[in-house]
C-alpha cells in the first residue's frame, strides 16, 4: 500500500522525487563553453572516429578522417590542377576542349574557366569525404568513387603528357 501512495503522489505532482532518491542535481545553465579555443581545439584533436552505437553507422558525419582520406582528397585536387594546366598548354599549341561546359568556359574567360573547374572540384570532394563512409545505393562505399576519381584523374594525366609530347617539342 505505501508504494502506491508513493506512486500516486508522482503521477500527481505532489513530491517531486520518491522517497530515498537523491535530489535532482542537474543545473539549468549549459556548463559547456563554445569559444575560438574549443573549435581550433577541437579540430586539432577531433575525438569523434566511429558511431558509439551499431544503429548510428549510417546517420554520423565523422570530424576526424582516415589519413588515407586526406590523401585522397589532396590527390584529387591536385590532379585537377594539373589537369587545368595542361589543357591550358594543350589549348595553346592548336588543341580543341571537348567539354562543351568548360569550353564555353574558356571562351568566356581563363579565369572563369579556372575559378568555376577548382570550385566544382573541391566542393565535389569535399562532399565524398564528409560522405566517404556511407554506402551508394547499398552498392559500394562512396570512397570508391574517391579512388575512382584520382585513378581517373592520374589516366587523363598520362594520356595530356603524350599529347603534349605529341604537339610540342620538349
Amino acid at each position: 500500500m505505501v508504494s502506491d501512495d508513493i506512486v500516486l503522489t508522482q503521477l500527481t505532482g505532489s513530491e517531486s522525487i520518491a522517497p530515498g532518491v537523491l535530489t535532482d542535481r542537474r543545473q539549468n545553465e549549459d556548463r559547456r563553453s563554445r569559444s575560438i579555443r574549443s573549435l581550433i581545439r577541437g579540430n586539432l584533436r577531433p575525438r569523434r572516429r566511429l558511431s558509439r552505437r551499431h544503429d548510428d553507422h549510417n546517420l554520423l558525419l565523422l570530424d576526424c578522417y582516415e589519413p588515407r582520406m586526406v590523401y585522397l582528397a589532396l590527390a584529387i585536387v591536385l590532379l585537377s590542377c594539373t589537369d587545368a594546366f595542361f589543357t591550358l598548354n594543350l589549348l595553346g599549341g592548336g588543341a580543341e576542349e571537348v567539354n562543351p561546359v568548360m569550353k564555353a568556359l574558356l571562351d568566356r574567360s581563363i579565369g572563369s574557366f579556372l575559378w568555376i573547374k577548382m570550385a566544382l572540384t573541391g566542393s565535389s570532394v569535399i562532399l565524398l569525404v564528409v560522405l566517404a563512409q556511407r554506402r551508394f545505393m547499398g552498392w559500394f562505399r562512396v570512397v570508391r568513387v574517391l579512388e575512382v576519381a584520382c585513378l581517373g584523374y592520374a589516366a587523363l594525366i598520362v594520356y595530356e603528357i603524350v599529347l603534349l609530347v605529341s604537339v610540342t617539342s620538349w
